[in-house]
Order: structure tokens, then C-alpha cells, then sequence
């Protein structure tokens, strides 16, 4: 089982995290290897968002589907992310996005999986981590690009 946690500190408030954690439809304009993303279900359980989402990623010669159950809640700022169908014997993928005392958040990454096939799994066991860093990574840009680059103040940082 390959297991990473990650957190991410980021002048925005964890509503705008949030968003565009749950953006799902919009990765494959900015998630590494994502081809396409798909809402197959949507609807609300028990005060939270729930959404069962298809996600097709592409790596070299190599092109697999998710399938993937996605519930938020909004009130503890979590998005929880659990695997129902594709390549994986398991798959969780937490979000935690708590608000800091001067205003900015701190994301929390973590994402536990295991592949059913032995070989893709110690193929890419060398490449897990700098994979996670990556996709992190391009929600930092993409945060920056739709709210806009700010320093630790929460200002607008000029060039």
C-alpha cells in the first residue's frame, strides 16, 4: 500500500480550496496525466455533497478510468475520495483545508492506494511521491491563476 501526506500552506480561504478541489470537471485543463474527468452521479447525503466521478488518466502508453466516490463536506472542509472501480485495490484520497489564524489555509494531502497489478505497482513505487507533489502542485497554480497571486498578507503580490 502506498501511502503520502502532503500539506500545502496558501493564501486563500479554504471555501476557494474547496471549489476547486471539487472542480472535478475542469482537471484535465490542469491536473499531470489527467485526459478527462466525468460527474456520473450527483446529489446530497446527510448534509454533505456527494458526487461519483470517472476520471481517465493517461501516462506513456498506459490509459486507465477511476471510477471514484467524491463526498465534501463543507462544514469541516474535508472532501473525502474513495475508489469504486479501475486499476486500483483501494484508493483514499483525503482533503482537509483548514482555515489559519491570519486568513490563508493549510491544505492537507493525504492519499493511500494500491494497484492490483504487482508490476505497475513497483513500476512506479520510485515515482509515487514526486507524482503527488505534482498534482499538488498544479492546484497551487491553479489557485493562483483563478484568485490571483497573493503574498502572506492576502495582498495582491506585484511583479
Amino acid at each position: 500500500m502506498h501511502k503520502i501526506h502532503l500539506t500545502k500552506r496558501l493564501p486563500y480561504s479554504p471555501e476557494q480550496l474547496m471549489e476547486l478541489a471539487l472542480d472535478v470537471e475542469a482537471y484535465h485543463q490542469f491536473v499531470p496525466f489527467c485526459e478527462r474527468c466525468l460527474i456520473r452521479e450527483q446529489f446530497e447525503r446527510q448534509g454533505r455533497d456527494v458526487m461519483v466521478a470517472a476520471m481517465t488518466v493517461g501516462v506513456s502508453i498506459f490509459n486507465e478510468t477511476f471510477v471514484s466516490r467524491v463526498i465534501s463536506d463543507p462544514d469541516a472542509r474535508t472532501i473525502r475520495v474513495t475508489g469504486i472501480d479501475g486499476p486500483l485495490n483501494a484508493l483514499v484520497n483525503n482533503w482537509h483545508f483548514k482555515l489559519l489564524d491570519d486568513g490563508a489555509t493549510e491544505i492537507e494531502f493525504s492519499v493511500s492506494f494500491e494497484f492490483r497489478s504487482r508490476i505497475l505497482s513497483m513500476l512506479a513505487s520510485s515515482r509515487v511521491e514526486d507524482v503527488c507533489n505534482r498534482i499538488l502542485d498544479a492546484f497551487v497554480e491553479r489557485a493562483h491563476q483563478l484568485y490571483g497571486r497573493k503574498g502572506n498578507n492576502g495582498e495582491p503580490q506585484t511583479a
